[in-house]
């Protein structure tokens, strides 16, 4: 079926569509979900592991053949007679400004949300996993545990051609015993333990006995456990619990969804104005 010809609105939709994909592959990177964790999955379950650049990669193109094909097709119709445009410009320039207007406003609104909660102070609190496994409300986290150093599961990336390891370390109770649920986790990428206040280093390895640690302040990762750790523990028949807490002391780890909403509402915005500005040119040139 044949599209009619080319308009600034089927452009726009088509840029809109583009945004989307992109938006979308760049969160399912960061929470390890949708499309991305699917093809991530699958390369480790054939590779052994998987790049991060592929995985992201191939789907924004799988996902944006449409919007090749509306170009392909609006690139032929523009070379065909065209009939008289049924649409008022005029319309479509209201419609386009508001839209960016609109997507703006959000992306201001977002961004001021996470820049008030970035600038905060952070609270900190301590949890004791010897006397209670209740998350407090707080924004970092210092955990005293039993690291279950038998239960460690790895998990490699690729990076720009750079592998990196992140280990899971399940942290419990000094009495767990195998059969309950595990809750909380360490993700490192360290071989090895040196406590804030120094003395022996314990190595973060599956041949070391359980040993009691205090991690330094971390944040609890708002991603789920991914897939693939998720897939090993299953293997072996090691329970989880419906809600995991993932510890993680990088602070880029910190990054909240207000950031993510703000940019890809602004390049939306950005988008629909420009747009909107091409059209208000070319109705004033045809106005001369």
């Amino acid at each position: 079926m044949a599209l009619p010809a080319s308009s600034t609105l089927l452009r726009l939709v088509n840029a809109l569509w583009c945004v989307i994909v992109v938006g979308y592959v760049a969160y399912g990177w960061y929470a390890y979900a949708g499309v991305y964790r699917v093809f991530a999955e699958w390369q480790i379950s054939v590779f052994g592991g998987y790049r991060v650049l592929l995985t992201a990669l191939l789907p924004v193109l799988v996902l944006l053949l449409p919007s090749l094909w509306i170009a392909v097709v609006q690139q032929r119709a523009r070379s065909m007679p065209q009939a008289a445009a049924s649409a008022d410009p005029r319309r479509t320039l209201r419609v386009i400004a508001m839209a960016g207007v609109v997507a703006l406003v959000v992306a201001a609104g977002a961004g001021a949300l996470g820049y008030s909660e970035t600038s905060k102070a952070p609270t900190v609190a301590t949890v004791d996993l010897r006397r209670t496994t209740t998350l407090p409300a707080a924004d970092h986290f210092v955990v005293t545990g039993m690291v279950r150093t038998d239960l460690i599961v790895g998990l490699e990336t690729e990076t720009r051609g750079g592998k990196r390891t992140y280990s899971y370390v399940p942290l419990t109770a000094p009495d767990w015993q195998r059969g309950q649920p595990l809750t909380w986790f360490l993700k490192t990428n360290q071989s090895a333990w040196l406590p804030p206040g120094g003395g022996r280093v314990f190595r973060l390895a599956r041949n070391e006995p359980p040993f009691l640690i205090t991690t330094q302040p971390a944040v609890i990762e708002s991603r789920a456990l991914p897939g693939p750790v998720r897939e090993a523990y299953r293997n072996n028949n090691v329970p989880l619990a419906a809600q995991l807490h993932i510890l993680s002391q990088s602070t880029s780890d910190e990054l909240h969804l207000h950031w993510a909403i703000a940019g890809v509402a602004g390049l939306v915005g950005i988008i629909c104005l420009l747009a909107a500005g091409i059209v208000a040119l070319r109705l004033r040139r045809g106005a001369t």
